[in-house]
Parts: structure tokens; C-alpha cells; sequence
């Protein structure tokens, strides 16, 4: 999708661009594959309904109308037992200590209210941990931010973090691009 973007820009600018694309469809890791007519994307990646410079790419490469919206879930896998993180007994079940849960909501609430992220809130690491402690990172967000951006939590920006909790994700359908 970035190369989309920026052939797009070079464009607009009056350049001449050739766009060569490895696979042989468009949709880069917001893809999927197919297994007995159920779709499962690459990874840890999806097109946000949020996300308005990303469809406005999609909608002039007319490829918006092949996104396929459905609602995820959050599910982690420890010590061999699947938890869904949306369904709330699923939660509850969650091996972490009561407390946890309680600051992990917290952060929840306080990010979804939290309407201004233009401030330098530092890195996720320090301010999850202020906010929702050692235990909330290690055992929810660690995992997520490895296979999402392959980077620990202090070189992550707070502020992209809060704002992508701010727009609740996984209460909304995810895009993936069908066929790649």
C-alpha cells in the first residue's frame, strides 16, 4: 500500500512511475489466503476504516470495491489455551491477575476519551507502563507490537499506539484485500 501511495504523489507531481508488484495481486500484508472458502489474512495487518488516506488510495486504484470488511477478534494463544480478548468471560479467563485486567480496561477507557494525540506522549513502552503497568505490556502488548511492527515497545511511538486504541479496531470491521 505504500508504494501505492507514493506512485500515486509521483503521479500527481507529473513524474512517470512504474510500479512492479512481487506478488501477483495487489494488497502487500493487508492480503489473505483462501483454506476450504474461509479467508485468513497474512498477518497481523488490515485495512482500518479509519484509515481515510489509505481508501482514498484504494478508491482512486479502484481496487476499494475488492475489500472484504469482517469483524476480528483478538484471540492470544498461551500455554496451549485460546483466549478471544473481545468476549468478555474469554477475558475474565485471561491468565492474568485480576488487577491487570482492571488497569488493562483502564487504559481501554482512558484511550477511547482521550481525543488529542498530538502532544509527545514518549515511547509505548514507558507510558503503558505508567498507565497500565509492566504486566499489561508484557503479556498483551509485547506480543502484538513484535508481529505487528517487529519492534520492542520502546521504539514505538505512544502516540501512534493511543491513537490506534483511541479508534477501538477491533470493535469495527477489518479490511483485507480477497485474492492476493
Amino acid at each position: 500500500m505504500a508504494g501505492f501511495g507514493a506512485a500515486i504523489k509521483l503521479l500527481e507531481n507529473g513524474y512517470k512511475v512504474a510500479l512492479i508488484e512481487q506478488a501477483p495481486a495487489v494488497g502487500g500484508l493487508a492480503g489473505s489466503f483462501a483454506i476450504h472458502n474461509k479467508h485468513f489474512p497474512f498477518g497481523y495487518h488490515h485495512i482500518l476504516a479509519e484509515d481515510k488516506p489509505l481508501l482514498g488510495i484504494l478508491k482512486k486504484l479502484d481496487i476499494l470495491k475488492d475489500v472484504r470488511w469482517k469483524r476480528g477478534k483478538v484471540l492470544f494463544a498461551i500455554e496451549n489455551k485460546i483466549y478471544n480478548l473481545t468476549n468478555p468471560v474469554d477475558f475474565l479467563r485471561f491468565p492474568m491477575p485480576l488487577w491487570a485486567k482492571l488497569r488493562f480496561v483502564f487504559l481501554m477507557g482512558y484511550c477511547f476519551l482521550r481525543s488529542d494525540w498530538s502532544g509527545d506522549l514518549g515511547n509505548a513502552r514507558d507510558w503503558i507502563d505508567k498507565i497500565a503497568g509492566v504486566t499489561v505490556r508484557q503479556t498483551i502488548f509485547d506480543p502484538l507490537m513484535d508481529i505487528k511492527y517487529g519492534l520492542p515497545s520502546e521504539y514505538l511511538s505512544a502516540n501512534w499506539i493511543g491513537s490506534r486504541l483511541h479508534c477501538q479496531e477491533f470493535s469495527k470491521p477489518l479490511g483485507y484485500i480477497l485474492g492476493t
